[in-house]
């Protein structure tokens, strides 16, 4: 069971890895609609998650022959890290949500705009 763990963990680094490079891509781009604050916050959602990801993978090892107290603080952090992944990632929804409903705004306008323009 804990190989699994540790392959998961390994597999999750990697995935995070590239989705993180797949994303810096896109925001060099051009028409990339992405804020700065939007940016800083999926980077740092990223490094915890790769931070995350890295405890796990070596926290079998180094917490092994250390006391439970010990133990315990090392995972208590590891839980705390994934705390504030989750808020992250409720925070980067509600960005998306927000550049989304300001894009359709934008180009509802714009249509009614143009359609006010062919009527007259």
């Amino acid at each position: 069971m804990l190989q699994v763990a540790r392959w998961v963990a390994l597999a999750g680094i990697i995935m995070v890895g590239l989705a993180f490079l797949a994303e810096l891509t896109k925001w060099r781009a051009p028409g990339s609609v992405i804020t700065r604050g939007h940016k800083t916050l999926r980077t740092g959602l990223a490094l915890l998650m790769e931070i995350l990801f890295g405890m796990v993978w070596f926290g079998p090892s180094f917490t092994n022959g250390r006391s439970v107290a010990a133990q315990l603080v090392y995972w208590t952090v590891c839980l705390m890290i994934c705390a504030a992944v989750f808020a992250l990632a409720l925070l980067d929804v509600r960005e998306v949500a927000k550049q989304f409903a300001t894009l359709h705004k934008r180009v509802f306008r714009e249509f009614m705009d143009d359609t006010r323009r062919d009527i007259k």
